[in-house]
């Protein structure tokens, strides 16, 4: 299973190398970008050359490639599967549902670099660069300076989950993860804009968690109602509680079959399973690569609640989120199938920016990192917010 360093591997890493620094190079200089994809595209390459066994594949990785082969091997391309009811119907077949996205992300990837298990994991290399840059963006139009954000966005991409987890398996997480960071990207700047293109990008991705994760916008459609009714002094708050409740009409049914997995008798100890799983000195092998990772979100554990509640208590705007991982840890919790690190893996970013804000605070020069910053400019006609002012628009090179 070893291959070592194949024409394939390194013509797809030096891709992914060269994608994920031009993604990265739109948010910093050139040699920091440069860096940090030789960092992140150097783990998978070294991996999968030397080594790369099959020990820690979880089973539905291995699922998702043989889709992506057999898609191709029956005369598709990423294309054509749309565009012919007998793709699309085939497609679903080997999903078993709805869920084809990543089945169709896999075929997409060994279309483009031939049919390697590892052409998805690359791919989704270059993906977490776009997430990381949707992160520090969003996090820029909450009011933190850009030096914070672009902090953020190294700490993000350097983190040890992020690493651990996009560089050695072919998992969805990592789609999925990249795609809340979106949605919260488009709400945010919907928010503060009223742009409609920010309103269309914000419902395309929605629609993209139906064939990956239907139920993500709901829980993001929860906590925003949650956050406006706590957070909003403006008393017109209250004409939105008609749109959630019709909206939650609508998604009743797709989650009504879920309610038979609930055990609401579990709620705080799986909570407490989910974000602190696995144990680090009691990792079962096929989690071996996890031993590093988890120990290090165990150690940073405590700081990141510090940080949390740092973050609540400086900027209104950003208890949206902490609110939306409150929602999402409460479902699992409540749902034991669903107790595993690859869940927790979707929101990871959050607990690393709450790990991020700690050490930030742990500067000398500190002041920096409130929020909203100083030099920010209110944006015109943005919505009444928490506080009673509005949403904060800063200079920069972000839109």
């Amino acid at each position: 299973m070893l291959e070592g360093f194949t024409t394939d591997l390194v013509l797809l890493a030096f891709c992914a190398w060269g994608a994920s620094a031009l993604i990265a190079g739109r948010d910093m200089p050139l040699p920091m970008s440069l860096l940090l994809a030789t960092v992140r595209v150097s783990v998978p390459l070294v991996y999968f050359a030397w080594y790369f066994d099959a020990t820690w594949n979880v089973g539905d990785d291995l699922v998702y490639a043989a889709h992506g082969r057999e898609l191709i091997n029956c005369g598709y391309n990423p294309v054509t599967v749309l565009l012919h009811d007998h793709g699309r119907g085939y497609l679903q077949s080997l999903s078993q549902g709805h869920h084809v996205l990543y089945g169709w992300w896999n075929l997409l990837a060994m279309s483009l670099f031939g049919e390697h298990y590892y052409a998805p994991v690359f791919l989704n290399v270059v993906v977490t660069f776009v997430g990381g840059s949707l992160l520090a963006r969003t996090v820029r139009q909450l009011g933190f300076s850009a030096g914070y954000c672009l902090g953020l966005q190294v700490f993000w991409l350097l983190h040890w989950d992020l690493i651990a987890w996009s560089s050695l398996l072919n998992i969805k997480d990592v789609l999925v993860q990249t795609l809340t960071i979106a949605i919260f990207f488009f709400l945010v700047s919907f928010i503060s804009q009223r742009k409609t293109r920010f309103l269309v990008g914000f419902l395309v991705v929605a629609q993209l968690f139906w064939w990956i994760r239907f139920y993500v916008p709901v829980i993001v459609l929860t906590a925003v109602m949650i956050w406006m009714l706590t957070q909003w002094n403006d008393s017109r708050k209250y004409l939105f509680i008609p749109v959630g409740a019709m909206a939650f009409y609508f998604v009743a049914p797709m989650i009504s079959g879920a309610k038979d997995y609930w055990q609401f008798d579990t709620l705080f100890y799986g909570a407490v399973r989910f974000t602190l799983t696995p144990i680090p000195w009691n990792v079962e092998q096929v989690y071996e690569y996890l031993v590093i990772p988890t120990s290090l979100h165990w150690l940073s554990f405590i700081p990141a609640l510090i940080g949390v509640g740092l973050l609540w208590s400086e900027s209104k705007y950003s208890r949206l989120f902490f609110i939306y991982l409150a929602c999402l840890v409460g479902l699992y919790a409540i749902t034991e199938d669903l107790l595993g690190p690859r869940q927790r893996f979707q929101v990871a970013f959050l607990f690393a920016w709450a790990q991020f804000h700690f050490a930030w605070k742990m500067q000398p020069a500190w002041s920096d990192a409130r929020a909203p910053n100083p030099d920010c400019r209110s944006m015109a006609g943005a919505w009444p917010m928490p506080s009673g002012g509005q949403l904060v628009a800063c200079e920069g090179n972000l839109p």
